[in-house]
């Protein structure tokens, strides 16, 4: 079993996008396909977001997730 792949954004993405348009932002900056087994989390312009996207068996899942602060 090979240990899971998890691919964390360092830039702000636009979350208007959409999930199309994540997919699309990983094939062409990172240079892999969406559904390669791999985890990518991506984080809002001011980081009180983020969006995951992972490939489960069944089918693509995504989730978002809102940080609160303290």
């Amino acid at each position: 079993m090979h240990p899971p792949r998890i691919y964390i954004a360092t830039r702000p993405i636009d979350f208007r996008k959409g999930m199309d348009g994540l997919a699309a932002a990983i094939q062409a900056v990172l240079k892999l396909d969406p559904f390669c087994g791999a985890a990518f989390i991506f984080r809002s312009k001011r980081a009180d977001r983020t969006v995951s996207i992972c490939e489960a068996p069944a089918a693509p899942m995504a989730s978002v997730s809102q940080l609160f602060r303290c």
